[in-house]
């Protein structure tokens, strides 16, 4: 509760600012940037549009494509006092987009390195050291890896010494 009232009252802060300074009245955007908090945080949660079920997040990308097309033929003032009523909005999920977009970006290099070292199909991973089988000539075979780090199939495992059990 006291998040919800912390953005919202956010929000009337920058858009009585937008209305003092630029003479225009943004309200419903604050309204509508409540709406695409709501979305952002629930994005599977279903909303009825007369009958029809309908994604929280897809209504917020019609909305977001509605205020961008209107944006675009509203004057410059006009159009100031929209990213200011959506300050609040900028203000409490910019951050976490913003970490989330670097957080991504890391994902990508670690899985380029990953694919980079990563061994070709036809190169195997376990080859026995007594017959020299691979799980790629032999895909029925079991691989162990010993305690001195050799691979063997289950056929050629050494016996474990006394003293080890």
């Amino acid at each position: 509760v006291f998040r919800l009232n912390l953005f919202y009252f956010t929000g009337m802060f920058f858009t009585t600012l937008a209305a003092f300074f630029l003479g225009s009245g943004t309200g419903d955007f604050l309204t509508l940037s409540l709406f695409f908090a709501f979305a952002t945080l629930f994005p599977e949660a279903q909303l009825l549009l007369l009958v029809i079920p309908v994604k929280a997040k897809w209504l917020a990308w019609f909305y977001l494509a509605l205020l961008v097309y209107g944006c675009l033929s509203f004057p410059f003032v006009a159009q100031v006092g929209v990213v200011i009523s959506f300050l609040n909005y900028f203000l409490f999920f910019g951050p976490g987009f913003l970490k989330g977009q670097i957080q991504k970006g890391k994902v990508a290099a670690r899985r380029a390195e990953f694919e980079r070292n990563s061994l070709p199909e036809d190169e195997s991973v376990h080859r026995c050291k007594v017959c020299g089988r691979t799980e790629i000539s032999h895909p029925q075979l079991d691989f162990r890896v010993t305690e001195d780090g050799g691979d063997y199939c289950t056929d050629h495992l050494p016996k474990r010494s006394a003293a080890a059990s």
